[in-house]
């Protein structure tokens, strides 16, 4: 919160976010930092939000790339509830409505869901219709107006513009995990297919679309989080490498949220939640 804003109360302090887009949870601020881009008909990000630039991997920036953004926006508040989800790693919505500051109506309006931990879940719906806005509240990126949010306090999240420091790929993985070894590293880079030495140099401008999505795979692998979300995660990926891709996703030891538009990937889903104007509706179950 920035000069003159009430301070945070600790219930409403937002989870510590990292991973796939540069992103890390601020230690006593009770707000999330994250170096994201927001992408075509997003709405503007409020200036009061918007966080200073702040250093990762030794390389100070708000942003990799034209458009790259720091948000700071804190969790909670009024008369509204966010609490841990009981168990780790399952998200819960009862009643909620959520919309973007300034915005004529709210995105979702009375969503109700519930999401069991270690599901692997697809979420479908037309662009614009709130998949995108479903991930900035679990995120604490935007506030709910009504009703009760559960999740878990460690989420990863993988977008699907992910955002690449220009600086070694060591340093950008480390971003995950500041702990992470070499060894370590080497490892998760082979799980997402990637044959890179930690200390090759990376940047937006030095790797393809498909390489830079997989480091941002890596990253949030890297990181101890019960909730991974992923952004069309396979989108700069050829047939093969993305059902490679989505057999590790399908393997891992956490809850996963992933947005697609591919029905092949839906079709793998433990669960599909199809997102409308309407709300969130159950769209079939494996």
């Amino acid at each position: 919160s920035g000069p003159g804003d009430p301070p945070i109360p600790a219930n409403h302090e937002a989870p510590t976010v990292s991973a796939g887009g540069a992103e890390r949870g601020v230690p006593g601020s009770g707000a999330v930092v994250v170096v994201g881009s927001s992408g075509p008909g997003d709405p503007p990000i409020p200036a009061k939000h918007r966080a200073p630039t702040i250093s990762v991997g030794g390389a100070e920036r708000s942003g990799a790339r034209p458009g790259a953004v720091a948000e700071r926006v804190p969790v909670g508040g009024g008369p509204v509830g966010v609490a841990p989800a009981e168990p780790a790693g399952a998200v819960e919505l009862e009643h909620v409505t959520v919309g973007w500051p300034g915005a004529a109506a709210p995105v979702l309006e009375d969503v109700s869901l519930s999401v069991p931990p270690g599901a692997k879940v697809a979420l479908v719906g037309p662009s614009g219709a709130g998949k995108s806005t479903l991930f900035a509240l679990l995120l604490g990126f935007v506030d709910h107006s009504a009703g009760v949010v559960r999740r878990p306090g460690r989420i990863a999240w993988c977008p699907q513009e992910p955002v690449l420091v220009s600086t070694t790929l060591r340093e950008n993985l480390r971003i995950g995990d500041p702990r992470a070894t070499d060894a370590r590293m080497r490892e998760v880079l082979a799980q997402v297919g990637l044959a890179l030495d930690p200390a090759a140099v990376v940047g937006p401008s030095l790797l393809s679309g498909g390489e830079a999505q997989r480091v941002a795979l890596a990253r949030a692998l890297l990181h101890d989080a019960d909730l991974l979300l992923l952004d069309e995660v396979t989108a700069h990926l050829d047939e093969t490498s993305a059902r490679d891709l989505l057999d590790l996703v399908d393997g891992l030891d956490r809850t996963v949220l992933h947005i697609t538009h591919r029905p092949d990937e839906a079709a793998r889903a433990d669960l599909v939640l199809e997102v409308s104007r309407r709300g969130v509706g159950v769209g079939a179950y494996r």
